[in-house]
């Protein structure tokens, strides 16, 4: 009797501890499943919102490219036309005001045509083809320049190299937003645009004496959709941005980029 007990006790244990292995077999087994699925789900959504990026950033540049075309090609030769119409004027029998007034008048459309075209290259991204990042940044601030809305400084350091075309265009429109913001928000003064080449490395540094903002103390819909752009393009290409700013001390925009 003693025995047949010790054999069912014996029995009883050895059941247990085979229902306890297949217990813990079937949740490690369904734990596992479940984390596959998270990270399933999670890579989908990272696919799904890196596509809806690069359909943005393509839609964006493809309206750039457009307008650059119809500026170049129909607002330019208008301009090229009135300016041609007006040169073919007798100016030897009009007063000496009248000809000091269409020779500022041409100079007008001179400056315009010029203008124009400096745009127009700037909002095409083919440009980067022939020209680079490097000149296409100093013609940007040689724009600013010239057009006298704010002083505008560039410098770079460590040896240049090529970065694939579309990270060229997508950091180049991230510089051309930071200009903007600090032209059209900060209200700065002077804007310096720096590029540190340490290959595969490259970082930007814009940096502006602006009225500066606080990102935190701003609510999410007014946070800025020139800022939300720089988030998106930057994720995009793989590159990190850092933003670093104060009420009334300036703002400092940081891209760091990696060649893969």
């Amino acid at each position: 009797m003693q025995l047949d007990f010790k054999f069912y006790l014996f029995g009883f244990v050895i059941t247990l501890l085979v229902l306890g292995f297949f217990l813990l077999l079937l949740t490690t087994l369904f734990s596992k499943k479940q984390q596959k699925s998270r990270a399933e789900k999670l890579k989908m959504q990272n696919e799904f919102q890196q596509s809806l990026i690069e359909a943005q950033v393509q839609t964006q540049e493809q309206t750039l490219t457009t307008i650059s075309q119809e500026i170049h090609d129909n607002v330019g030769q208008v301009l090229s036309l009135a300016k041609l119409n007006l040169n073919m004027l007798n100016t030897d029998q009009m007063e000496g005001a009248v000809r000091e007034k269409l020779g500022n008048t041409t100079a007008l459309i001179t400056k315009a045509i010029d203008d124009l075209r400096s745009l127009s290259k700037s909002l095409n991204g083919e440009m980067f083809v022939d020209v680079g990042l490097q000149e296409a940044v100093k013609r940007e601030v040689t724009v600013l320049q010239d057009g006298g809305f704010i002083e505008g400084e560039y410098f770079s350091s460590g040896k240049a190299f090529s970065l694939p075309r579309e990270s060229e265009v997508v950091i180049y429109r991230m510089i051309q937003e930071c200009i903007q913001n600090a032209i059209k928000h900060a209200r700065a003064k002077k804007v310096t645009i720096t590029l540190v080449f340490n290959e595969p490395h490259l970082q930007v540094i814009v940096a502006d004496d602006g009225k500066g903002f606080s990102e935190s103390a701003m609510p999410s819909s007014k946070s800025g959709l020139g800022l939300r752009n720089m988030k998106s393009r930057s994720a995009y290409i793989g590159a990190k941005l850092s933003i670093n700013s104060a009420p009334e001390k300036g703002t400092q925009i940081n891209i760091y980029y990696t060649l893969k």
